[in-house]
């Protein structure tokens, strides 16, 4: 509903056909006798047009002191396998996400997490030690119980030379596509030692340090996937791949392999070979070949044929960036990253050599082996202690802390996921009804609950991408957490808001009874932005009292603090103006806990869990989005993924194109 006439011509057209935009005055009521799109829709009282479910989920271990890392899953199994010539890509749903992180305590640990209203299972991942185990678990209702059973776990055992407390030297176990020999080598003499054999040929392994495993997987059908047990010489397999493909590795902080073919990586379960996470690889010049790594610090290097890269995680995508030079020779088939920071890799028969390079200054060199191998693939066991240190002294591991110099700080908890983006989009005629097609203001945001080792909140971290104005008022954007304002310390952004509504010294409302957070005062100077916001809490606040993410989001009408649009049955604030409700087409009932909806249970504001596209001006969100009134129908029973993009289910032709 956006006014762009200039002055002489809106009066002009205001004159000649008596148009309106979004302003104060209701938009006249439809010529046709029946209403159409969203107004012929019977829609239950108590629906909220969520698309995402609150789970709670209370973990009972007997162990203080065990990290839980839980994901949100649509399915066990990928959505789709497609495959060509010279590839396979595995589709998984790309709201597949770790959405929380925590230590158990002596009460365990307890959580609640909003993840997309279509996602079936929920997949907890415990760390203990540097021991894993995984469990997947079917979502049956708003709260769900996990008790460790406890795990038989493994005693680490002498390895040879790298298991040495006194040890100076890593150990590179190698495999070949063309050879069962599973071969070590010792970095410190240059030593190969035949390990023993594998029941089929492997272009790819990884080494799992802690408990002392080979995982290797097959390269030819049925692509299985298993792991050799250095403790006992025995082979184990867990499971079978979709296809084969050249670059695996183990990494130590979420227990998961990384596995990559071409311009995809996935995160694979290694205890049974059940795809998790789908990723796409940018700026890989050439995809074919070569390998990938982990460094103890969490940096992934992607090795190609056309050189070695570091690659960065955003979302669902993995940017990279080339450090080295031509002089490196290609192809190389293998990468692994020691004790000392340097890479190793070799050609698929190194000719007894391998190749050590500098990923700081692309500096490379030869070094011998006491024999030729055909190399498809390094593994590394790094010297020294198998568990991290703890460098800021929290309890923490460093490779399970995302702050491991921070002794305030443990663990991030990303809404909708780290990288990710959903979205507020608002009708601002409130009370009267507009157009419905919740254009007027379109802002996505991503939430960072930033806890500590006691699972506490220190920290809110918070993006928000202002990215469309369809309104003609100028409207504010502000959010609510329902905990005291003292408890705030502090309130950074990188947007400086027009300065009309006035804030306390710590950054939040003046006037409010709870903690209120004014985004910007007029969307008109905020368009194109994204804003970031830190909240800084005078004392970590238990993650229960502040509710989940997006808390209470909403709209000022026009920059006036008494006027606010919120989401169906979400409350105002202390400052809305109470005798709004119940006026021209609301039909709130504060009693009953009952905002924001119509007679016919339509809302002035939705909450997609999702990057969406928005309507183009004044059309209907069900002429775009096909499935949008059969989730509303059913109260969200049906097509609770409605706004995605998948065959079917959107009309681009009212979609807007500059989305």
């Amino acid at each position: 509903m956006k006014q762009l006439f200039k002055p002489l011509g809106a009066l002009i057209l205001l004159a000649l056909f008596g148009l309106t935009a979004c302003n104060e005055t209701p938009e006249p009521a439809p010529t046709p006798a029946e209403s159409t799109g969203i107004e012929s829709l019977t829609i239950p009282d108590q629906f909220n047009f969520s698309t995402t479910q609150k789970i709670t989920v209370n973990i009972h271990d007997a162990e203080s002191g065990a990290k839980y890392d839980i994901y949100s899953l649509k399915s066990e199994k990928p959505e789709q396998i497609i495959y060509s010539d010279d590839d396979t890509v595995v589709v998984m749903d790309d709201r597949n996400q770790k959405l929380a992180s925590g230590m158990t305590t002596a009460d365990g640990f307890n959580v609640t997490l909003n993840i997309p209203a279509y996602h079936k299972y929920l997949y907890i991942v415990r760390s203990k030690d540097g021991h894993f185990t995984r469990k997947d678990l079917l979502i049956t209702g708003n709260t769900m119980d996990y008790t460790y059973q406890g795990a038989s776990v493994k005693q680490g055992f002498a390895r040879p030379v790298a298991a040495k407390s006194d040890a100076t030297s890593d150990i590179l176990y190698s495999v070949s596509g063309n050879s069962t020999d599973l071969n070590q080598i010792d970095l410190g003499t240059g030593t190969v030692t035949k390990v023993g054999n594998l029941p089929f040929t492997s272009i790819a392994n990884a080494v799992d340090k802690v408990d002392n495993y080979v995982y290797v997987a097959n390269r030819e059908r049925p692509f299985e996937l298993g792991y050799y047990d250095l403790s006992n010489y025995t082979f184990t397999k867990v499971g079978n791949m979709a296809s084969s493909f050249p670059r695996m590795d183990y990494n130590p902080a979420d227990g998961l392999l990384y596995i990559s073919n071409h311009a995809k990586l996935y995160t694979v379960d290694p205890a049974n070979a059940q795809y998790l996470q789908t990723f796409s690889i940018d700026g890989l010049a050439n995809t074919g070949w070569g390998d990938l790594a982990f460094a103890d610090d969490g940096t992934l290097y992607i090795l190609t044929k056309s050189g070695v890269y570091k690659g960065v995680f955003d979302g669902n995508v993995i940017h990279t960036q080339l450090i080295s030079d031509p002089t490196l020779p290609s192809p190389l088939t293998s990468l692994a990253v020691g004790t000392n920071g340097k890479l190793y890799m070799s050609k698929s028969v190194s000719d007894g050599k391998l190749i050590e390079f500098d990923p700081n200054t692309a500096a490379w060199k030869y070094i011998n082996i006491s024999k030729s191998i055909p190399v498809n693939d390094l593994g590394i066991l790094r010297y020294g202690s198998t568990l991290g240190p703890d460098s800021d002294g929290d309890g923490v591991p460093d490779d399970q802390d995302d702050y491991p110099n921070d002794p305030e700080r443990a663990f991030n908890n990303y809404f909708p996921g780290n990288g990710l983006w959903a979205t507020l989009a608002f009708e601002d005629l409130w009370p009267s009804k507009g157009d419905f097609d919740f254009n007027d203001l379109v802002v996505g945001y991503n939430f960072n609950q930033i806890t500590n080792a006691q699972n506490k909140v220190v920290d809110i971290q918070v993006k928000f991408d202002v990215r469309h104005n369809g309104a003609g008022l100028h409207n504010g954007f502000a959010f609510q957490i329902p905990v005291n304002q003292n408890v705030v310390a502090s309130v950074t952004s990188n947007y400086h808001t027009a300065g009309g509504i006035p804030q306390n010294g710590n950054g939040t409302e003046q006037g409010q009874n709870l903690a209120n957070f004014v985004v910007f005062e007029n969307t008109e100077y905020a368009l194109g932005k994204e804003i970031d916001m830190t909240i800084h809490f005078s004392t970590p606040q238990e993650a229960s009292q502040l509710g989940t993410p997006p808390y209470n989001p909403y709209l000022i009408k026009g920059g006036d603090v008494h006027v606010e649009i919120h989401l169906p049955d979400m409350a105002p604030t202390s400052l809305a103006d109470q005798s709004l409700f119940g006026t021209a087409d609301d039909d709130s009932n504060p009693a009953t806990g009952r905002y924001y909806k119509t007679s016919k249970n339509l809302p002035w504001a939705i909450n997609i869990d999702y990057k969406f596209k928005w309507m183009k001006e004044k059309q209907d969100i069900t002429k775009g989005y096909l499935h949008f009134g059969d989730w509303a129908e059913s109260g969200g029973t049906q097509y609770d993924d409605w706004y995605k993009d998948l065959p079917g289910y959107r009309d681009n032709t009212y979609l807007d194109a500059d989305e």
